[in-house]
């Protein structure tokens, strides 16, 4: 990674006729005393000599042989000046300069200028969004692998009983925000399943909640994420998020109208073949009064 670095001492270059080198050619080489461990003393063929990295060499009793390509060339550095480096070796950068000149530099005659820090902003809308997708795309994905591990039907049965559990919660979770203990009745209680389900999947579902009298109340979908999910999985059903839907809609009543009866119709449901899903919804009522 490009780091940057601002010069706080002078360094000089030593060398103008620096000792440099391919990958395979073979050197000279023998230890010196230098306050810099790691580096050996180093002679080429036409007798040139620099100091290169141990870590770039595969020596033997009398010659090495580089295992990179390689310069012994020092940048000559002022205080202030600006460096960029990626490569590191022993107490030493290859730095180069806002000229584009490139050398060695000692580590110890700079110090490292801290980089902004990228910070990605998401606005509230972006961050509802993201959210909405990744709770979608973890619920198929979820039931892709237990399908693949149990088998069709054992994934449906144990989605339907998850999403049921679930919705239980989602209703507790919606009542503690709003600052309600449960639903005044039938209708309030498909004001706030109306709330929910637009904080939940947004423009993904599309759906009509009509409230038919202080009882009575319906719900019609013509369009269903889950659903739209569960076709294209191209499975041999397609019906697991209707399957799921049958006992959703009573652990959301139960929790929003817990001292009510509550009797639930389905009319239609699209992983059946129909247009549209339909849902009516009956408080206080026997089914041979209604």
């Amino acid at each position: 990674m490009q780091q940057t670095f601002r010069v706080v001492k002078e360094h000089r270059g030593t060398s103008l006729s620096p000792l440099s080198g391919q990958a395979g050619d073979r050197l000279g080489w023998e230890r010196r005393e230098s306050e810099w461990p790691g580096w050996v003393w180093c002679t080429d063929s036409s007798g040139r000599c620099g100091w290169v990295p141990e870590n770039w060499l595969e020596l033997a009793d009398e010659t090495a042989v580089l295992l990179r390509n390689y310069s012994a060339i020092e940048l000559s550095v002022a205080p202030d000046q600006v460096l960029s480096a990626s490569l590191f070796e022993s107490g030493w950068i290859w730095a180069t300069n806002e000229d584009g000149e490139e050398g060695w530099v000692p580590l110890d005659n700079l110090e490292p200028i801290p980089q902004a820090r990228t910070t990605y902003l998401l606005s509230d809308l972006d961050q509802v969004k993201l959210l909405r997708k990744l709770m979608l795309y973890w619920d198929g994905q979820w039931f892709l692998k237990t399908a693949e591990q149990f088998g069709l039907d054992a994934a449906i049965d144990l989605n339907a009983r998850v999403r049921t559990s679930f919705g239980r919660i989602e209703m507790r979770l919606l009542l503690k925000t709003v600052g309600k203990s449960q639903a005044d009745n039938l209708p309030d209680a498909l004001h706030l399943l109306e709330a929910y389900a637009g904080a939940f999947m947004g423009s993904t579902l599309r759906a009509d909640f009509v409230v038919l009298g202080p009882q009575e109340a319906e719900v019609q979908v013509s369009r269903c994420a889950a659903y739209e999910g569960a076709k294209r999985a191209a499975l041999p059903r397609v019906d697991q998020a209707c399957v799921a839907c049958e006992t959703l809609w009573s652990a959301w009543l139960e929790i929003l109208l817990p001292e009510d009866p509550i009797q639930i119709d389905i009319l239609h449901r699209q992983g059946t073949g129909d247009r549209i899903c339909q849902f009516r919804f009956r408080v206080g009522l026997s089914p041979t009064e209604a």
